[in-house]
């Protein structure tokens, strides 16, 4: 874009939207062309003096300009979007629709600084997860091993007890003796729909 000296601005992106990145020192002189595909790792995401975020590839940084026909370049590029959280498929280029996807670039421009220094500490690429949604998951698991606690009617007695608060129906893994239409709360992890007892009363 016109820059010189030992600075050269550099736009890239991927399916899910794009950033300007600026080279300092000897990347600057990276012989990077239009359409070629290029892996950024270790960059600084910051905000920008003419875009809401900008990326910055100093000494720390990686550049690598992959071949092209190369079988592996697609998917070299999409991990390293997806573990570093700033990486780029193209170089170069406008436009662009702005996606879902929180392993690209979409995941700077939509959840903003806060998201940019996660996915640079690698808290929200495929390494932790896989994506958002699984974090998410997992997170609810983890919640759910903490311990629930549910109160009903005993429809069914035996291995699984049933019990029943006449909204919801709960299966509950005990060794305690309940009789049928007795009503007990049940206290403990719920693991696949079924709570794993450590308190009845």
């Amino acid at each position: 874009d016109g820059s010189e000296g030992q600075v050269r601005n550099v736009r890239i992106k991927d399916e899910t939207g794009e950033i300007r990145v600026a080279l300092w020192g000897d990347k600057a002189d990276r012989e990077i062309e239009l359409a070629d595909r290029v892996v950024f790792t270790d960059v600084e995401i910051q905000d920008g003096w003419q875009d809401d975020l900008e990326a910055s590839a100093n000494w720390r940084s990686t550049v690598t300009v992959l071949d092209e026909g190369s079988d592996a370049a697609a998917g070299v590029a999409d991990g390293a979007a997806g573990s570093d959280g700033s990486g780029g498929n193209r170089a170069g280029g406008d436009g662009g629709d702005r996606g879902a996807d929180e392993t690209g670039l979409g995941a700077f421009a939509e959840d903003g600084q806060k998201a940019a220094a996660e996915a640079v500490a690698g808290e929200s690429g495929e390494d932790e997860g896989g994506s958002a949604s699984g974090g998410a998951a997992a997170a609810t698991a983890e919640r759910s091993s903490e311990g629930v606690e549910f109160t009903g009617t005993v429809v069914q007695t035996g291995d699984p007890v049933v019990l029943d608060d006449g909204q919801r129906t709960k299966t509950v893994d005990t060794d305690a003796s309940l009789r049928l239409g007795e009503e007990v709360t049940v206290r403990g992890p719920e693991r696949d729909g079924t709570i794993d007892a450590d308190d009845v009363f």
